[in-house]
């Protein structure tokens, strides 16, 4: 029981850091190409902020979770 109440926290816990992750890729990303992309239709923008925002998915989240998911030493 208690591990899967562990297990289910961590899961949380996860998923959070993956939203956490993709909020700080996402709003630098539109603020820097807002001016690039606007003119452009909703597909080609969405198109564009996740071609960039993938590859660099790959390299935040480890990163977040050294950073959140750190492993209690006993």
């Amino acid at each position: 029981m208690m591990k899967a109440m562990i297990k289910n926290a961590t899961e949380y816990k996860k998923a959070l850091i993956g939203w956490l992750g993709i909020y700080m890729l996402i709003t630098p990303l539109i603020y820097i190409l807002n001016d690039a992309i606007l003119c452009l239709p909703i597909y080609l923008q969405t198109l564009i902020l996740t071609a960039i925002s993938t590859p660099l998915m790959h390299i935040l989240i480890p990163l977040l979770n050294s950073f959140f998911l750190k492993e209690k030493k006993q």
